[in-house]
């Protein structure tokens, strides 16, 4: 694997550094389809570009880990042209960490990108001859992004699985516990300023 972080992206090794909030999906919920686009778990997931289906399946024969059943994304290449459309993720909220797991039956060039096409990891995603066994990728970013591209690169023949989605969302930034009661103080100050430039103004009786 060849990894090419952007500017202000840390590529991650695992998943042990998400937090217990994280957003975690295997696709059960959707389970079993064939379609362009997917919503599930705040992110609309859809197929763009090329002839490509998406598909959700129970895996069981068509990969083999271990003697589980696994639900996952199943983005098909078109069988006569090899063609494959990219995966767009559109998140409802902005996201700073995104990770999840993919294997292939062929080798296959990809990039990730941000919005703006901001290029946050390229690279190989190579098959496993010694079981097809899931791999993990994420990264994290100091900008925040509500839109991914999975875009492929070099086309071989197969199909690529995408399952484990997982991703943190930016929420608002809290104010500071004393920031009311300064701002309270600061309001009181101008009444008292404004009552005694009133007073000196008032003429003696």
């Amino acid at each position: 694997m060849v990894c090419s972080p952007a500017s202000g992206a840390t590529i991650l090794a695992d998943a042990s550094s998400f937090s217990s909030t994280a957003t975690v999906t295997n696709f059960s919920e959707v389970c079993c389809t064939i379609t362009s686009d997917v919503s599930v778990a705040g992110v609309t997931i859809s197929a763009v570009g090329g002839d490509g289906d998406i598909r959700i399946l129970r895996l069981k024969s068509e990969v083999r880990v271990g003697d589980q059943e696994q639900t996952a994304l199943v983005h098909t290449l078109n069988d006569e042209d090899f063609s494959a459309s990219d995966l767009l993720f559109v998140f409802d909220q902005p996201v700073n960490k995104i990770g999840f797991e993919m294997v292939t039956q062929d080798n296959l060039d990809l990039t990730l990108s941000t919005n703006d096409n901001n290029v946050v990891e390229a690279f190989t995603l190579t098959r496993n001859a010694g079981g097809e066994e899931f791999v993990f990728y994420g990264f994290e970013t100091v900008n925040p992004f509500d839109r991914l591209l999975i875009e492929i690169q070099d086309i071989h023949h197969g199909e690529w699985y995408f399952d484990n989605l997982r991703y943190e969302t930016v929420g608002a930034v809290p104010l500071p516990a004393a920031l009311p009661l300064f701002l309270s103080g600061l309001a009181g100050l101008g009444l008292m300023g404004w009552r005694s430039r009133r007073h000196k103004r008032e003429p003696l009786r």
